[in-house]
């Protein structure tokens, strides 16, 4: 796997452990075969793609990996305004893998 592509699923995993930490949740956890089956997991189940992978509604779930979460030009409009979705690749990029 493009280490560009594991980088981006750290923020995920990030976000799966901090919910893990919870009373609520003590037990919850992903099981996969591999860190990165795990990374897709989270993608796909927490619809990321929905908003930060262009044209990802007309590929049917079948885009490739490679165009996962690039960022998505289309603004989406709700009460609070217009929102980008970003880079998460970029964004991830930028911490580190201890964090």
């Amino acid at each position: 796997m493009k280490d560009g592509l594991w980088r981006l699923m750290l923020p995920a995993l990030a976000v799966v452990s901090a919910c893990t930490q919870s009373p609520w949740t003590a037990q919850s956890h992903v099981v996969a075969s591999s860190p990165r089956e795990a990374g897709r997991y989270i993608i796909m189940i927490g619809g990321c793609n929905d908003c930060h992978t262009p044209c990802w509604e007309d590929s049917a779930g079948k885009m490739a990996t490679s165009e996962w979460l690039t960022r998505n030009p289309v603004g989406y409009r709700g009460p609070w305004g217009t929102t980008y979705p970003a880079n998460l690749r970029l964004f991830a990029q930028q911490i580190s893998e201890d964090a």
